[in-house]
């Protein structure tokens, strides 16, 4: 008797390849200068490729005791997402870094510009007493 165990196994595994290939697509499409392009990577986005990652661990773990060629066939596929995974993650880091820069510069110039309100106002409140 054959076990269907790994042909669900195997679906899973290349509906989760499948869903992580669209979103490395859509990263990948942007690198480089990713920095330019922020807004189209989202924390969502980033979360469900880490959700991926880990229903895909479950769907390994199960494998094991498993022998199968169109599993071993999603297996390979998935090692493909991962390894195209491996190698953007410096481009995100150095996007996620390039982000922060940006944000704390936006950050001192509301600073800035805040003080420079404060100090105007001060400036009018005291010329209008005199």
């Amino acid at each position: 008797m054959v076990s269907d165990v790994p042909v669900s196994l195997a679906l899973e595994l290349r509906q989760a390849s499948h869903r992580m290939q669209r979103l490395l697509d859509r990263f990948s499409q942007y690198a480089p200068p990713l920095a330019q392009h922020l807004s189209v990577i989202s924390f969502e986005q980033i979360s469900t490729l880490i959700s991926e990652l880990q229903q895909s661990e479950r769907v390994l773990r199960l494998r094991l005791g498993c022998s199968d060629t169109v599993l071993d066939q999603e297996i390979a596929e998935y090692r493909n997402q991962v390894e195209r995974l491996r190698d953007l993650l410096p481009v995100l880091s150095e996007m996620l870094r390039g982000e922060q820069v940006r944000l704390k510069q936006q950050s001192e110039r509301m600073r800035a510009a805040s003080d420079w309100i404060r100090s105007s106002n001060q400036t009018v409140q005291t010329q209008f007493h005199e």
